[in-house]
């Protein structure tokens, strides 16, 4: 199954059309640093029917995707334990997760206790 021009993603929820800026700080960043992402956007309030994410979720699984770019974790799931659960998902895959908020790369041990801390914050 693997046709796509390239094996990572930018994934990109917003609550309005509005506030596509974020897509193209996440476009603009995979340009300087040389990748060609396929580009998934949802829009969404953060918990419900996302049709991206499952697309995204579904390349993962088929191994088509092994990077993905986005703005924070947040934007994945405001639920902690949905987005445990996805980040479970993409560790169990080997997909490195680029955040432009935490631009250094983030120790999967470490994810869950921050996410929790945020979220709770």
């Amino acid at each position: 199954m693997k046709n796509l021009q390239s094996d990572a993603a930018i994934y990109c929820r917003t609550n309005s059309l509005e506030n596509m800026k974020q897509l193209q700080n996440l476009v603009a960043y995979a340009k300087v640093n040389g990748l060609n992402p396929i580009i998934l956007t949802d829009l969404a309030s953060g918990v419900g029917y996302r049709p991206s994410l499952n697309l995204l979720l579904k390349l993962i699984r088929s191994k088509e995707i092994n990077t993905i770019i986005i703005r924070s974790y947040t934007r994945l799931s405001r639920d902690k334990n949905e987005l445990t659960a996805i980040l479970d998902e993409f560790k169990k895959y080997n997909v490195k997760i680029i955040s432009t908020e935490m631009p250094n790369e983030v120790v999967h041990q470490n994810i869950r206790q921050t996410i929790q801390w945020t979220l709770s914050n």
